[in-house]
């Protein structure tokens, strides 16, 4: 007597991966830079919708995705660029971006490290020169968070010569 067993078929749920692409950025205060977000299908067939959030939150990163949505078929991809945008007063230092695709039932991020280091900061400097050689000079300096204002007054009769910071 020969005897049989039965076995239930499992059947994986339709789904899709997402990837970054580099999965780090080290970006001056006050620029950007890109990250190609890649998806594939893996079974998986209809929109997939994009979304992104910064951790820690910071009111001074912003971020983009572009598309917000890409359409999967069985066994395709698509791809997407994440772009972050930092300013001049941007805190120094490491952020995770993740990236959230959510298709159908099936949800699945990518983080993305960012490194916020110092750079080349835009500054203000005015200077008047008025009649008799006299000048007055006025600097704004923005490092991260830190800013430095210097007001330079020279040549004017009866004020010593040196540089007050204010």
């Amino acid at each position: 007597m020969a005897a049989f067993l039965l076995l239930p078929a499992v059947y994986a749920a339709p789904s899709f991966s997402i990837s970054a692409s580099p999965t780090s950025l080290i970006i001056s205060a006050g620029n950007s830079g890109s990250s190609t977000i890649n998806l594939g299908s893996n079974g998986f067939s209809g929109t997939v919708q994009l979304s992104s959030a910064v951790n820690p939150n910071d009111p001074t990163i912003t971020t983009t995705l572009n598309p917000t949505s890409v359409s999967l078929l069985p066994g395709g991809s698509a791809q997407s660029k994440l772009t972050v945008t930092t300013t001049p007063f941007t805190p120094l230092g490491t952020y995770t971006v993740t990236v959230t695709g959510t298709g159908g039932s099936a949800s699945n991020t990518t983080p993305v490290t960012i490194t916020v280091t110092s750079g080349t900061v835009g500054g203000v400097a005015v200077q008047y020169q008025g009649a008799k050689s006299a000048s007055i000079e006025l600097g704004l300096v923005a490092f991260g968070a830190v800013v430095s204002i210097c007001a330079c007054l020279s040549g004017i009769k009866g004020l010593s010569t040196k540089r007050t910071r204010i």
